[in-house]
């Protein structure tokens, strides 16, 4: 059962006062529930219903950004999970959910990001869900926040690690490639004059270090295999693709484009992940340096 047409629904909602607007709609919800409606459909009313701190309405809303993330839409899912975290706002699982949402943001809304993953980051009782954490934090930094924070907060976070937690040694080598990235990124002096350690291991921090080295060695303009080959690791397996939202993947990727090496379907396989994630920075970034290797390569209608 839907309405006619926008203008009657409209009318409708003007005619009712805000609480009993929002009764029915819980009504709605029930009703859709009952009847074996998408977590979405029921999210939708239960969004403008009033919130009575029940955990099976927080589960749905849960439930109803995972559908929404899995479709690419990063600001539905957003939305769904702020209202699950308004409905129960001490829960166990609040850091997960304030980690989620602040990756989501991400893609639309860097400030908001930075805020709730840090609240995450604070809160998460989980050291090594907190280096995780930590480089989504520092990576968001780098775009949302002044320069030099995202060198700040890497840095501490990475001295924050637990020395003898497996993850730690991958992740202290993705905060070094944060402080890295960002500092030459951002024109200081501060995080990347200094020799860069080699990258260790065939993990995600490994390669966003391997990604770094790469840029760094073309800046350089020194040792050409060096750039490359750290480039082709940073790439390995498309592993990066699925933890990085661009920030060291696209570097990786211009070193091999800009010293003429194949990169092969790599931008149509980077194409659908950002489409899967529904990040426009990630397709924007795409959008500029698969022209920019068509246009090094004479494809100008490209």
């Amino acid at each position: 059962i839907a309405f006619v047409h926008p203008v009657v629904r409209d009318a409708l909602h003007q005619s009712l006062p805000a609480v009993e607007r929002a009764h029915w709609h819980e009504r709605a919800a029930s009703v859709l529930r009952a009847r074996g409606g998408s977590d979405e459909q029921v999210a939708a009313h239960l969004l403008v219903a009033p919130a009575r701190g029940d955990e099976a309405v927080a589960d749905l809303m849960r439930s109803a950004a995972r559908a929404a993330a899995d479709r690419g839409a990063p600001e539905s899912a957003a939305t769904y999970l702020r209202r699950a975290l308004h409905e129960q706002p001490h829960a166990a699982w609040r850091p997960a959910a304030l980690f989620q949402l602040g990756m989501l943001e991400a893609a639309f809304d860097g400030g908001t990001a930075v805020a709730h993953l840090e609240e995450a980051y604070r809160l998460h009782p989980d050291p090594a869900r907190r280096g995780e954490i930590a480089l989504a934090c520092g990576a968001t930094h780098v775009f949302a926040s002044p320069p030099g924070v995202a060198v700040a907060f890497a840095r501490d976070a990475a001295r924050c690690l637990p020395p003898d937690a497996p993850s730690s040694s991958d992740q202290r080598q993705g905060l070094v490639a944060l402080q890295r990235m960002s500092g030459f990124l951002h024109s200081l002096e501060d995080g990347w004059r200094t020799p860069a350690p080699e990258p260790e291991g065939r993990g995600p921090g490994a390669q966003m270090l391997s990604a770094t080295i790469a840029l760094e060695s073309l800046v350089a303009g020194v040792d050409r295999a060096r750039a490359t080959t750290m480039a082709r690791c940073a790439l390995e397996d498309d592993q990066l693709l699925g933890v990085d939202d661009g920030l060291f993947w696209i570097n990786a990727a211009v070193v091999l484009t800009v010293c003429e090496e194949p990169l092969g379907d790599f931008w149509s396989r980077a194409r659908r992940a950002a489409g899967a994630r529904g990040s426009r920075f990630a397709s924007l970034s795409i959008n500029l340096w698969e022209g920019f290797e068509r246009w090094l390569h004479g494809d100008l209608d490209g």
